[in-house]
């Protein structure tokens, strides 16, 4: 937690001030959403005050630092099924650790260890932007594509 807290008050204090960050390679590649919260999917969150199962999930990182996180809501394959994304620009802060700064305020967090990502939504204030799309302050875990 403690590392987490000076991850998000490195990534605050170089995003106020203009520092730009070590420039590193762009993250590649796609990712499958496996648990949120440390629960298999699917997993129900709350979205648009109702609860939600998660049923699937996709991670991917573009040309250019463009991130795209899709998320299957509802029973998998059926006609009520929705999918829903945020797509945006990131921003490297450590070699395994990115901020969405577009997104205002930055409350997507993402943190890379071997294959796994961990994306957290964290909590600030009124929910709107893209913590109400993703159901509110969770951790999104993936698992690089093989």
């Amino acid at each position: 937690m403690r590392r987490l807290l000076a991850i998000t008050l490195a990534t605050a204090i170089a995003c106020s001030d203009g520092v730009e960050p070590v420039d590193m390679t762009p993250l590649e590649g796609s990712y499958q959403l496996t648990a949120i919260d440390d629960h298999a999917l699917p997993y129900d969150v709350t979205i648009d005050d109702e609860a939600t199962a998660v049923t699937a999930g996709q991670l991917e990182f573009g040309p250019r630092n463009l991130m795209t996180v899709n998320l299957t809501l509802g029973p998998s394959g059926s006609s009520v099924s929705r999918l829903i994304a945020i797509v945006g620009f990131y921003r490297r802060v450590t070699a395994d650790s990115v901020v969405l700064p577009a997104i205002a305020p930055p409350e997507l967090f993402l943190r890379r260890t071997g294959t796994t990502v961990i994306l957290n939504v964290q909590p600030a204030g009124v929910i709107f932007g893209s913590r109400q799309v993703l159901g509110g302050a969770h951790r999104f875990t993936f698992v690089e594509e093989q």
